[in-house]
């Protein structure tokens, strides 16, 4: 059969004994503190989703508010490239109205100065033409002599159309 020897029952029930006291005050503390500590952790893990949830909508907000300001940029450009357009059509059409009236009033000026001067030179060819008349009237009318009156009156066309010029 099998002895058992007294000291193997001593030694389990110290160990018995030992583990008992360990497990009370030794590991129950240590038990405690991690515990504890996964708690914390868990503590500080809800508080960061929620920042990260917070910093999350932030930054969708922030998102969003960046999108509407390009939006309002963009209307705002285009708004403001229109009157540029609108402000450049109207210029250009002023600009277009007052030289046709300079053109026009630079027609109506050349024309009266056109018939200014048709005017002084029909004068000038009245008074020639009267001027070769008395000189007809006044001298004898035979051939010879009437030549060399046109001839006078050529010559004198010729001078005055050369101090004119």
């Amino acid at each position: 059969m099998l002895s058992v020897n007294m000291s193997i029952v001593y030694t389990i029930i110290n160990l018995l004994i030992l583990y008992a006291f360990f497990r009370k005050f030794l590991f129950g503390r240590v038990d405690k503190i991690l515990k504890e500590r996964k708690e914390q952790i868990e503590g500080v893990s809800v508080r960061l989703d929620e920042e990260l949830d917070k910093a999350a909508a932030e930054k969708k907000l922030y998102e969003t508010q960046t999108r509407e300001l390009e939006e309002q940029k963009e209307s705002t450009l285009a708004e403001w490239r229109g009157r540029g357009f609108e402000e450049y059509n109207r210029i250009v059409a002023e600009a277009k109205v007052e030289a046709g009236r300079i053109v026009a009033d630079a027609r109506k000026t050349a024309e009266t100065e056109a018939t200014i001067t048709r005017e002084k030179n029909q004068e000038a060819i009245k008074d020639m033409v009267i001027d070769a008349a008395s000189r007809i009237s006044v001298q004898s009318a035979d051939k010879v002599s009437d030549s060399a009156l046109y001839d006078a009156f050529i010559r004198d066309l010729k001078s005055s159309g050369e101090s004119a010029s």
